[in-house]
Protein backbone atom coordinates (compact mmCIF):
# COMPACT_ATOMS: atom_id res chain seq x y z
CA UNK A 1 0.00 0.00 0.00
CA UNK A 2 1.48 3.32 -0.99
CA UNK A 3 0.97 6.62 0.72
CA UNK A 4 0.83 9.89 -1.15
CA UNK A 5 2.89 12.73 0.21
CA UNK A 6 3.16 16.32 -0.94
CA UNK A 7 6.67 17.32 -1.96
CA UNK A 8 7.57 20.98 -2.40
CA UNK A 9 10.14 22.00 -5.01
CA UNK A 10 10.75 25.03 -7.22
CA UNK A 11 7.63 26.75 -5.85
CA UNK A 12 5.47 23.78 -6.87
CA UNK A 13 3.68 21.03 -4.91
CA UNK A 14 4.09 17.53 -6.30
CA UNK A 15 2.10 14.44 -5.33
CA UNK A 16 4.53 11.57 -4.68
CA UNK A 17 3.50 7.98 -3.97
CA UNK A 18 5.90 6.18 -1.63
CA UNK A 19 5.77 2.48 -0.77
CA UNK A 20 7.90 -0.08 1.00
CA UNK A 21 10.73 -0.01 3.52
CA UNK A 22 13.23 2.78 3.93
CA UNK A 23 15.89 0.81 2.04
CA UNK A 24 15.84 0.65 -1.74
CA UNK A 25 15.52 3.39 -4.23
CA UNK A 26 13.61 2.88 -7.47
CA UNK A 27 12.28 6.15 -8.85
CA UNK A 28 9.34 5.48 -11.17
CA UNK A 29 8.41 8.10 -13.78
CA UNK A 30 5.08 7.76 -15.57
CA UNK A 31 4.25 8.51 -19.17
CA UNK A 32 1.67 10.56 -20.99
CA UNK A 33 -1.21 10.81 -20.17
CA UNK A 34 -0.85 8.72 -16.98
CA UNK A 35 0.14 9.62 -13.45
CA UNK A 36 1.98 7.73 -10.72
CA UNK A 37 -0.88 5.28 -10.24
CA UNK A 38 0.24 3.51 -13.43
CA UNK A 39 3.00 1.93 -11.28
CA UNK A 40 0.67 0.38 -8.67
CA UNK A 41 1.02 -3.24 -9.84
CA UNK A 42 4.79 -3.04 -10.37
CA UNK A 43 5.16 -1.19 -7.08
CA UNK A 44 3.51 -4.05 -5.20
CA UNK A 45 6.00 -6.50 -6.71
CA UNK A 46 8.97 -4.27 -5.92
CA UNK A 47 7.82 -3.77 -2.33
CA UNK A 48 7.33 -7.54 -1.95
CA UNK A 49 10.96 -7.93 -3.09
CA UNK A 50 12.08 -5.51 -0.36
CA UNK A 51 12.36 -2.24 -2.28
CA UNK A 52 11.00 1.18 -1.49
CA UNK A 53 9.39 2.86 -4.50
CA UNK A 54 9.08 6.57 -5.12
CA UNK A 55 6.68 7.58 -7.89
CA UNK A 56 6.03 11.29 -8.38
CA UNK A 57 3.28 12.78 -10.47
CA UNK A 58 5.59 14.72 -12.76
CA UNK A 59 5.49 18.42 -13.51
CA UNK A 60 2.22 19.13 -15.28
CA UNK A 61 0.37 16.20 -13.71
CA UNK A 62 0.23 17.08 -10.00
CA UNK A 63 -2.50 19.68 -9.44
CA UNK A 64 -0.03 21.90 -7.55
CA UNK A 65 2.75 21.52 -10.14
CA UNK A 66 1.27 22.92 -13.34
CA UNK A 67 3.16 26.06 -14.28
CA UNK A 68 1.55 28.18 -17.00
CA UNK A 69 4.82 28.96 -18.81
CA UNK A 70 5.63 26.33 -21.44
CA UNK A 71 9.34 26.86 -20.76
CA UNK A 72 8.78 25.43 -17.28
CA UNK A 73 8.43 22.00 -18.87
CA UNK A 74 11.96 21.86 -20.32
CA UNK A 75 14.09 18.77 -19.83
CA UNK A 76 16.32 20.93 -17.61
CA UNK A 77 13.38 21.38 -15.23
CA UNK A 78 12.05 17.83 -15.53
CA UNK A 79 15.44 16.26 -14.79
CA UNK A 80 16.05 18.86 -12.10
CA UNK A 81 12.83 17.80 -10.40
CA UNK A 82 14.01 14.18 -10.26
CA UNK A 83 17.46 15.08 -8.90
CA UNK A 84 15.90 17.34 -6.26
CA UNK A 85 13.48 14.57 -5.27
CA UNK A 86 16.36 12.09 -4.97
CA UNK A 87 18.31 14.63 -2.90
CA UNK A 88 15.37 15.18 -0.54
CA UNK A 89 15.05 11.41 -0.10
CA UNK A 90 18.84 11.31 0.50
CA UNK A 91 19.52 9.00 -2.45
CA UNK A 92 23.05 9.28 -3.78
CA UNK A 93 22.46 6.67 -6.46
CA UNK A 94 19.13 5.28 -7.56
CA UNK A 95 17.41 3.00 -10.04
CA UNK A 96 15.38 4.85 -12.66
CA UNK A 97 12.35 3.40 -14.40
CA UNK A 98 10.49 5.47 -16.96
CA UNK A 99 7.56 4.77 -19.22
CA UNK A 100 6.78 6.75 -22.36
CA UNK A 101 7.42 10.43 -21.53
CA UNK A 102 9.02 9.29 -18.27
CA UNK A 103 11.41 7.29 -20.50
CA UNK A 104 12.51 10.50 -22.20
CA UNK A 105 13.24 12.00 -18.78
CA UNK A 106 15.22 8.99 -17.52
CA UNK A 107 17.41 8.87 -20.66
CA UNK A 108 18.11 12.59 -20.35
CA UNK A 109 18.84 12.34 -16.63
CA UNK A 110 21.25 9.44 -17.16
CA UNK A 111 23.10 11.44 -19.81
CA UNK A 112 23.35 14.51 -17.58
CA UNK A 113 24.05 12.84 -14.23
CA UNK A 114 25.37 9.31 -14.86
CA UNK A 115 27.05 9.19 -11.46
CA UNK A 116 23.61 9.27 -9.80
CA UNK A 117 22.00 6.48 -11.85
CA UNK A 118 22.54 2.91 -10.60
CA UNK A 119 20.41 1.42 -13.37
CA UNK A 120 17.99 2.60 -16.02
CA UNK A 121 14.91 0.91 -17.43
CA UNK A 122 12.97 2.68 -20.16
CA UNK A 123 9.67 1.19 -21.26
CA UNK A 124 8.39 2.08 -24.74
CA UNK A 125 11.03 4.74 -25.33
CA UNK A 126 14.26 3.73 -27.06
CA UNK A 127 17.63 5.31 -26.40
CA UNK A 128 17.64 8.75 -28.07
CA UNK A 129 20.52 7.79 -30.39
CA UNK A 130 18.55 4.78 -31.63
CA UNK A 131 15.60 6.87 -32.75
CA UNK A 132 17.16 10.23 -33.58
CA UNK A 133 16.02 11.38 -36.99
CA UNK A 134 14.30 8.07 -37.75
CA UNK A 135 10.69 8.89 -37.04
CA UNK A 136 8.68 8.23 -40.18
CA UNK A 137 5.04 9.33 -40.27
CA UNK A 138 3.98 5.66 -40.02
CA UNK A 139 6.11 5.06 -36.91
CA UNK A 140 4.94 8.29 -35.38
CA UNK A 141 1.29 7.26 -35.81
CA UNK A 142 2.09 3.95 -34.14
CA UNK A 143 3.22 5.71 -30.97
CA UNK A 144 6.86 4.68 -31.30
CA UNK A 145 8.08 8.27 -31.60
CA UNK A 146 6.17 9.84 -28.74
CA UNK A 147 8.84 12.37 -27.85
CA UNK A 148 8.79 14.01 -31.26
CA UNK A 149 4.99 14.23 -31.32
CA UNK A 150 5.13 16.78 -28.53
CA UNK A 151 7.11 19.18 -30.70
CA UNK A 152 5.05 19.01 -33.89
CA UNK A 153 3.41 22.36 -34.61
CA UNK A 154 0.53 20.40 -36.18
CA UNK A 155 -0.37 18.98 -32.76
CA UNK A 156 -2.43 21.73 -31.14
CA UNK A 157 -3.05 21.42 -27.43
CA UNK A 158 -6.78 21.38 -28.01
CA UNK A 159 -6.39 17.91 -29.58
CA UNK A 160 -4.84 16.40 -26.47
CA UNK A 161 -8.16 15.27 -25.03
CA UNK A 162 -7.75 11.53 -25.69
CA UNK A 163 -11.29 10.81 -24.55
CA UNK A 164 -12.80 12.71 -27.47
CA UNK A 165 -10.29 12.38 -30.29
CA UNK A 166 -6.89 10.90 -31.11
CA UNK A 167 -3.70 12.81 -30.36
CA UNK A 168 -1.97 14.20 -33.46
CA UNK A 169 -3.78 11.84 -35.79
CA UNK A 170 -3.14 8.65 -33.78
CA UNK A 171 -5.87 6.03 -34.22
CA UNK A 172 -8.70 6.23 -31.74
CA UNK A 173 -9.82 2.60 -31.92
CA UNK A 174 -8.10 -0.77 -31.92
CA UNK A 175 -8.93 -1.68 -35.54
CA UNK A 176 -7.42 1.56 -36.86
CA UNK A 177 -4.46 1.18 -34.50
CA UNK A 178 -3.68 -2.31 -35.83
CA UNK A 179 -4.02 -1.10 -39.44
CA UNK A 180 -1.45 1.68 -38.96
CA UNK A 181 0.97 -0.05 -36.58
CA UNK A 182 4.19 -1.42 -38.04
CA UNK A 183 4.19 -5.15 -38.58
CA UNK A 184 5.77 -7.27 -35.88
CA UNK A 185 6.07 -10.23 -38.24
CA UNK A 186 9.63 -10.80 -39.45
CA UNK A 187 10.00 -10.42 -43.19
CA UNK A 188 11.37 -13.35 -45.17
Amino acid sequence: MSKTITWEHDGLSFDVRVSGPQAGEPLLLHGFPQDSTCWDALGESLVAAGYRTIAPDQRGYSPGARPRNVGSYSLDNLTGDVIALADDFELEGFHLVGHDWGGVVVWELAARRPERVSSLTSLSMPHPAASSGRCSPRLNRSGLCTRSSFSFPSCPRARCDLATQPLCGWPSNEADWRATAPSTTPSA
